[in-house]
């Protein structure tokens, strides 16, 4: 589409970003798309821990997996031993997305 002179729609441009993310990335992104979805879309100055809590705050049923994202980020961000469980992250990012998608859903039909 580029070669072509043509802007690819919004949602391949986000696929193409998904894409590009590690597994742990794509999994705190679910956080972010969450808020999104919810309403509350997360400031840039929001730390990944604020962004957790408000995310428990609006959806109390994401609480556990957000925290669980959460901590395997800090633990890859900030941690110099052991290594990441970047499949509980996704299993965990898979959930809130779940989650999050069903609540706006609910919120967008008044089911």
């Amino acid at each position: 589409m580029l070669r072509a002179g043509l802007r690819p729609p919004r949602f391949l441009q986000n696929l193409a970003l998904m894409a590009s993310l590690s597994p742990l990335e794509r999994a705190y992104q679910q956080i972010n798309l969450a808020l999104a979805r919810l309403g509350k879309r997360p400031a840039s100055t929001q730390t990944p821990a604020e962004r957790v809590e408000t995310l428990a705050y609006k959806l109390p049923p994401a609480q556990e997996p957000a925290r669980v994202v959460l901590f395997e980020y800090h633990r890859e961000k900030y941690s110099s031993k052991g290594s990441t469980d970047h499949s509980s992250a996704q299993r965990a990012g898979e959930e809130i997305r779940r989650l999050s998608l069903r609540a706006q859903i609910r919120r967008r039909f008044g089911i």
